[in-house]
């Protein structure tokens, strides 16, 4: 819930033509990266809906990188009230499924992993991929909902984003030293 409605947040403070920015590192625009975090969601969604009717395995030959490439360009025009919609009615079908789930389906093999450990890995993919969208977005990076989501994340096994997190950091430790710098000057003038 708490990432969707920060992807949210973010979606809907774009300035104008930013849905079209390429994402540096990444080679999406921000629209397809928005589009693929809301497919993916959806498909989260799916996979919760489809465990709970079937024996739950996963391929084999799953391709999540391949998969992620062909959702991002299936969203190159894709509008963002679409992209805001799949949100928003995937997060009702996670938080119907979640609410149903019992300790015993969460230790249900998922392949190779219990669900409860599938769900763990779904955790963090939001903000994994806002990190990145911010670097295509520096009219967003001092905004304070969004810095509270993305500082406070643990991106300690995720080099990349570690280090745009570290770099993050850095600008809002520098904005705030500046700021206080001149609000000290205009005090002794």
């Amino acid at each position: 819930m708490f990432d969707t409605g920060n992807l949210k947040l973010l979606a809907t403070q774009l300035p104008a033509g930013a849905l079209e920015r390429t994402v540096p590192g990444l080679g999406w625009t921000v629209r397809e990266g928005l589009a693929h975090l809301a497919t993916s969601q959806v498909a989260h969604a799916d996979s919760l809906e489809w465990l709970a009717t079937m024996s739950p395995t996963l391929a084999a030959d799953h391709d999540e990188p391949q998969i992620a490439a062909a959702r991002a360009a299936e969203a190159e025009s894709r509008p963002l009230p679409a992209i805001l919609g799949d949100l928003d009615s995937s997060l009702r079908r996670l938080v119907a499924r979640l609410s149903e789930l019992s300790e015993e389906a969460l230790e249900s093999p998922v392949g190779a992993q219990t669900l409860l450990e599938v769900l763990k890995a779904w955790v963090g993919h939001a903000a994994s991929h806002a990190i990145q969208l911010l670097e295509a977005l520096p009219e967003l990076r001092g905004d304070p909902m969004l810095l509270n989501w993305l500082l406070y994340q643990d991106f300690s096994q995720q080099p990349t984003e570690f280090a745009l997190q570290q770099r993050l950091f850095e600008e809002v430790r520098e904005r705030y030293a500046s700021e206080e710098d001149e609000s000290e000057q205009e005090d002794g003038q």
